[in-house]
């Protein structure tokens, strides 16, 4: 009886720690489970980001160099296809127009200097009575006229000389520009020209004298004939003129066409050129425009040690430093892009889709801009399978668990 009971005994005892070995098993097959399938953990990402276009920008760039006169935008404004943005003064156009200008007045002093001796001329045609008497008279007072106009215009020549030798010295020194140069070195040509035009009227005059002295008849028919020669000359100077204002209004054109309008409906940023005056060369990048229809999305820079965990899709939130979260709330967005090669520094470029942002108080005018700073945190839930079945980093520095 006793071995019985003590066999009972050692049986029952054996069933129970079995029993309750399997059950352990079954407990902790169940705990294994659950860990690798069911159980999830936090993993947040928070960066320093940039607001971008999701899409392409337009860059505004000068047309020509030459100096600011006005800038009718700022950073942020709305501005719609053919507003105006920059105005120059284009160089080019701007000795365009000037030298046309000097040629126009050059060519006007011409004419009225013909149309003068036209007249003379003409009152001279007129007193054929009294012109063989008063042709000695009329001849040195011409003479004498002339002489006098050819002196004066030897004098400014040899002002204008002076000065331009004035202005290179300057220009040597850098104390004048290279217009300064050409401007004074086209007034002393035009001075020289003058000057041979005078000299050119005192021989005419000379020999109008002499061969009015020498024969009356021969004097009428010069004049006749030099009044032809005047009316042809009219009609050059007329041809001429013609042909520099339309070059002007070619020039004033360009200057127009310097007057940079906006190509898109979109929204101004980056903005480079402020002041009045400021320089600019061809080509120089002079702003940028968002179109209207482009959305915003935010852009970090994530760590090697963080990219395992990043992930398109994962929620996120974006606050922009213009506007507090506190006041103004939370941007909600997605990850979109994670770059799988590093780029300076060994970070990786992470693009933020926004879904949606905060509501803006309406005083707020176009809150949003490429270029705005703020902050991402990228939060989501990893199941601990794929994190144990993912290639981990040597640390993870800013991934909380």
């Amino acid at each position: 009886m006793n071995d019985g009971e003590d066999l009972f005994s050692h049986t029952d005892v054996a069933r129970r720690v079995a029993a309750v070995v399997i059950l352990v098993t079954a407990i902790c097959a169940l705990a294994a489970t659950a860990a690798l399938v069911g159980i999830r953990t936090d993993v947040v990402v928070a960066e320093p980001a940039t607001l971008v276009a999701s899409e392409g920008t337009v860059s505004v760039r000068a047309p020509s160099a030459g100096a600011v006169r006005d800038v009718a935008v700022a950073d942020g404004a709305t501005v719609h296809a053919g507003d105006l943005l920059v105005a120059l003064d284009s160089d080019e156009a701007q000795v365009c127009t000037s030298e046309a200008g000097e040629r126009i007045a050059l060519l006007e002093e011409r004419r009225a200097l013909v149309e003068a001796r036209l007249q003379l001329q003409g009152d001279l045609q007129g007193a054929d009575a009294v012109r063989a008497d008063r042709q000695a008279s009329i001849g040195r007072a011409a003479l004498d006229a002339a002489r006098a106009e050819a002196d004066s215009a030897s004098a400014a020549t040899a002002a204008s000389r002076e000065q331009l030798g004035d202005v290179a010295s300057l220009f040597e020194r850098g104390i004048v520009s290279d217009v300064d140069r050409t401007a004074a070195e086209l007034q002393a040509s035009r001075a020289q020209a003058a000057e041979a035009r005078a000299r050119a009227e005192l021989a005419s005059r000379e020999e109008g004298l002499a061969v009015g002295e020498a024969d009356a008849v021969q004097a009428r028919a010069t004049s006749a004939l030099r009044a032809l020669d005047d009316r042809a000359e009219l009609v050059t100077i007329d041809l001429e003129l013609a042909r520099t204002r339309r070059e002007r209004d070619e020039c004033a054109l360009a200057a127009e066409r310097a007057s940079i309008r906006a190509p898109v409906d979109g929204q101004v940023f980056d903005l480079r050129v402020r002041r009045h005056g400021e320089r600019v060369d061809l080509g120089a990048p002079l702003l940028g425009i968002v179109p209207l229809d482009v959305t915003m999305a935010a852009e970090i820079e994530a760590g090697p040690d963080e990219v395992p965990f990043l992930v398109e899709g994962l929620a996120a939130s974006i606050s922009l430093d213009a506007y507090p979260f506190r006041e103004f709330g939370l941007g909600r967005g997605h990850v979109a892009q994670v770059d799988r090669a590093p780029g300076p520094g060994g970070r990786f470029r992470v693009r933020v889709a926004v879904d949606a942002w905060p509501s803006f108080p309406e005083e707020v005018a176009d809150p949003l801009r490429p270029g705005l700073t703020g902050r991402v945190m990228v939060t989501g839930r990893e199941r601990w399978l794929l994190v144990l079945l993912r290639p981990l980093p040597p640390s993870s520095r800013g991934v909380r668990r």
